[in-house]
C-alpha cells in the first residue's frame, strides 16, 4: 500500500510540474524560409539573473535548466559580509555558508 502510495504522489507531482508547450500559429515568419536546426551564432548558454536559470540552445534544442546555487562577484559583497577560508560570514546575523569558487576562472567569482 505504502508503494502505491508513493507512486500516485510522484505521478502528481510529476504531472503538475510540466508546463504547456509553446505553440505558435507560424513556425517562423511567413517571408523566410523555414530552418532545419538552430545557426551557429545562436547557439551557446545564456545566464538569466532574474531566475537563476541557463537557458541552453543546441542545433536541435532548446533547454531551460534552473541553477539554485547563488553566484556573486566577489565585489558584489557589502561590508555586512566577511570572507573566511572558504566560508562567507554574514557580520549582522553571524550566518556562515559555505563558497565555491569557480575553478578556472580568473575574475575570482563564487
Amino acid at each position: 500500500m505504502k508503494n502505491v502510495f508513493c507512486i500516485v504522489v510522484f505521478l502528481v507531482a510529476s504531472l503538475s510540474g510540466c508546463e504547456p508547450p509553446v505553440t505558435f500559429t507560424d513556425p517562423q515568419p511567413l517571408d523566410t524560409e523555414n530552418l532545419t536546426k538552430f545557426p551557429k551564432r545562436l547557439q551557446g548558454q545564456y545566464f538569466n539573473l532574474d531566475d537563476n536559470s541557463i537557458l541552453i540552445i543546441d542545433e536541435a534544442l532548446i533547454q531551460k535548466k534552473y541553477d539554485f546555487e547563488e553566484k556573486v562577484h566577489i565585489n558584489q559583497l557589502d561590508n555586512s559580509s566577511k570572507i573566511l577560508g572558504d566560508t562567507i560570514i554574514d557580520l549582522e546575523t553571524h550566518e556562515k555558508d559555505n563558497i565555491h569558487p569557480r575553478w578556472g576562472q580568473s575574475d575570482h567569482t563564487y
